[in-house]
């Protein structure tokens, strides 16, 4: 039923001060009444109708012709925000009612009678309005769709789009633009925080129900903010979290390595690259006051649970200006053995190595080796600095390794230069030949002594043996000979229980019950990683 309507004297005001520019002029209900038992013709200086039996939120809005054209619904039942019960009655009278609670247009109805459900009946009523005014687009209606729901002539979208999220309504909006209204609105839109505007000629405010989605096109796809959720306090992201069911979108290699993105889901194919990345790695020497973490295979290294990714030249680190156990801004030590690791900012640290390190057991990192005590510092490598307090890697001093992508690293000393020994044990024939490794506690090293030696007391033997830190490992290479005479022979040890650090190999001799020997030999060896 389409009914015209009679503008109040203070509708009139209001309409015309909403032109002028004054407060604005905002439509929210209509009102429903039975006149009293008698009829009447509406007049201008009505400021309620004479009986009100049922109020009604506007249930949609439209501009047409140059009219502001109203729907309003009296459902099956008719309880409402006043308190009134459902009940009977008919309509004769009907009123659009401002936010303010002006009574702004008045019409007389046909008097057709509502019955209430108890009688056996039910009827469901739509009214439309039409409010002529000389400027419909300064006049803002709120509705209620929730309305048009309960009567079937809408199912509202689960999804709805809108262009953004603002307190102020845009200067000249298209047809149709949507907006959320924010949390501190402005002009027509003041006291209608979390609504949902449309522009139709009119700004129609929305109510929204709680749950309800929608899509912002002003925010990139992927933004958080971009799909949008109603709560009893406002809109909030409706990305899936932990703690809350939503949007979800899948995580990308680089974010399902990482485990830091708690609004995505993993496929099979990304879930399998985040449980194997981890330690893509290699520790070396690059100079006298450089080491560098280098790619190797990959680039990611897991810390304290997440995946740092390494850049394409790796991660450099100096002997000087460094953190050393935690402090910042520190120099390396001369003769000091450090741990080296990486920390969650991607930078390279030193730890003295007594500091040990741990295979970690916290969710999320386990299994990871990192700095004992320190979760966030995962083992890269081991460096030894020499006397000067720099990195050094020779044949004979090797003196930085890498935990990850180990390889087989060799060793080679100095000959010793016809050393002599009187000694009937074992001792070093020359400190300078010693040949210097760091090597991991899981590590295997084979090493020996080659060369050759005489003992100058006829029917006395000479010995050639392996050291390590000094200590003859208790096989060796022997020969009898005469004064003058010359023997060849050659040492050899495998060793897989060294402790963790810096050792050294040395070749060590020894003579029979007598003479002197004479020695010239080297040590060898090769760490298998």
């Amino acid at each position: 039923m389409t009914t015209g309507l009679l503008i109040t004297t203070a509708g009139q005001a209001a309409i015309a001060a909403d032109l002028a520019g004054g407060a604005d002029l905002v439509l929210s209900h209509v009102a429903f009444g039975d006149a009293g038992g008698v009829p009447y013709l509406p007049n201008e200086a009505q400021v309620a109708l004479v009986n009100e039996r049922y109020r009604a939120a506007i249930a949609s809005v439209a501009v047409v012709a140059g009219a502001i054209v109203i729907d309003a619904i009296i459902p099956a039942d008719t309880p409402d925000g006043s308190a009134r019960p459902s009940h009977g009655f008919n309509v004769a009278e009907a009123g659009i009612y401002s936010a303010a609670g002006t009574l702004i247009g008045v019409a007389q109805m046909s008097n057709g009678y509502k019955p209430p459900p108890s009688t056996g009946q039910a009827s469901i009523a739509t009214f439309r309005f039409k409010l002529a005014v000389a400027n419909p687009s300064a006049i803002t209606v709120v509705i209620d769709p929730q309305a048009q729901i309960a009567v079937g002539r809408q199912v509202r979208p689960f999804f709805m789009v809108v262009d953004g999220v603002l307190n102020a309504p845009p200067g000249a909006p298209a047809a149709g633009a949507t907006y959320v209204i924010g949390t501190a609105p402005t002009g027509a839109w003041a006291g209608f925080a979390h609504r949902l505007a449309q522009w139709v000629g009119v700004w129609a405010l929305s109510t929204v129900p709680t749950g309800h989605l929608v899509v912002d096109n002003s925010q990139a796809e992927g933004a958080t903010a971009r799909y949008l959720r109603r709560t009893a306090g406002g809109w909030v992201s409706a990305a899936a979290s932990d703690a809350a069911m939503g949007v979800i979108r899948m995580a990308t290699e680089t974010e399902a390595i990482g485990g830091s993105e708690a609004g995505a889901a993993m496929s099979p194919a990304t879930m399998k690259v985040a449980q194997r990345a981890h330690g893509q790695c290699q520790l070396r020497y690059v100079g006298a006051t450089e080491i560098r973490l280098y790619l190797e295979g990959g680039d990611i290294v897991r810390v304290a649970g997440k995946a740092v990714a390494l850049p394409a030249a790796g991660v450099a680190a100096a002997n000087t200006a460094v953190t050393v156990n935690g402090v910042a801004a520190q120099n390396l030590a001369a003769n000091t053995e450090y741990l080296v690791a990486l920390g969650l900012a991607g930078a390279l640290e030193f730890w003295t190595k007594a500091t040990g390190h741990t295979r970690d057991t916290t969710a999320g990192n386990i299994g990871v080796e990192v700095i004992a005590g320190h979760a966030d510092k995962t083992l890269v490598g081991m460096v030894a600095t020499n006397a000067s307090s720099q990195f050094a890697n020779s044949a004979a001093f090797r003196g930085v390794i890498s935990w990850f992508n180990r390889r087989s690293i060799d060793l080679l000393g100095a000959t010793t230069p016809f050393s002599t020994t009187s000694s009937v044990g074992y001792v070093e024939l020359h400190g300078p030949s010693r040949i210097y490794f760091l090597t991991w506690a899981d590590e295997a090293v084979d090493m020996k002594v080659a060369g050759q030696g005489y003992n100058n007391t006829t029917g006395f033997s000479v010995s050639l043996g392996v050291g390590v830190d000094g200590v003859f490992q208790g096989i060796s290479g022997g020969s009898y000979a005469g004064t003058g005479g010359q023997s060849s022979f050659t040492s050899g040890f495998s060793a897989n229980t060294l402790s963790e650090g810096l050792h050294y190999i040395t070749p060590m001799g020894t003579v029979g019950a007598g003479g002197t020997g004479t020695f010239s030999g080297a040590a060898v060896a090769v760490i298998r990683g």
